[in-house]
C-alpha cells in the first residue's frame, strides 16, 4: 500500500490500496485505522482537502467499516 505523509495536527499519513478500496489513516497518537470500501475519488479528495482532519471527520469517520490497530502491529 502506498502511504502519503501529510501535514495535519492529528494525522501523519494516508494510505490507499485501490484494488481493495482500502484506506489507511495513521494518527500522531499511534492509532492506525483501516477503512474498507472507500471509493478512489474519496481518497483523492482526502489528499487535496485543505483540512485533512475536517475532511476525515465529515466524510470518512462513522461512514465506513474499519479495523483499529497501533503502529507496528499488523492489521487484520
Amino acid at each position: 500500500m502506498h502511504r502519503t505523509p501529510i501535514e495535519s495536527k492529528a494525522i501523519t499519513s494516508i494510505g490507499y490500496a485501490s484494488a481493495e478500496q482500502r484506506l489507511e489513516v495513521r494518527f500522531h497518537d499511534g492509532g492506525v485505522y483501516e477503512y474498507r470500501d472507500v471509493p478512489p475519488d474519496m481518497h483523492q479528495q482526502f489528499l487535496v482537502a485543505a483540512s485533512k482532519g475536517q475532511y476525515f471527520n465529515n466524510t470518512i469517520r462513522g461512514r465506513f467499516a474499519y479495523t483499529r490497530s497501533k503502529i507496528g502491529q499488523t492489521l487484520s
